[in-house]
């Protein structure tokens, strides 16, 4: 499972999907979501990517999942795994993978957005 580093100050709720961050936001906290990322995942050819993508997208409500193979050999593929959504949570998705009998390798593209509580 990847390793998730964190300041003292924030309260991290990553199985929802959310960081809250009081130190950030003057006023008020700051949800910050998860909207998009990219990893790179090992895999064997089975289970394949069609029967992947629809496990990966099963997750959430609004995942939307797309799978490139960036290389092939005897017993797996490297593949570059894209998810969107409105609240992605990295936790259930390390797992599918896991599950599925891949690994992750690297998470090499991150996209939150804020969205700070309105007074």
């Amino acid at each position: 499972m990847t390793e998730i580093k964190r300041c003292g100050l924030c309260a991290l709720s990553s199985s929802y999907g959310y960081f809250m961050m009081d130190h950030l936001s003057p006023g008020g906290a700051a949800m910050v979501t998860v909207k998009r990322l990219v990893l790179d995942v090992l895999k064997p050819h089975q289970p394949g990517a069609l029967y992947f993508c629809q496990h990966i997208a099963r997750l959430g409500d609004d995942y939307q999942v797309c799978l490139s193979v960036e290389e092939v050999d005897e017993n797996t593929q490297t593949l570059q795994l894209e998810i969107r959504g409105a609240s992605i949570v990295l936790e259930s998705i390390e797992k599918a993978i896991a599950e599925m009998g891949a690994s992750l390798h690297s998470i090499d593209l991150v996209e939150v957005h804020n969205e700070a509580d309105k007074p």
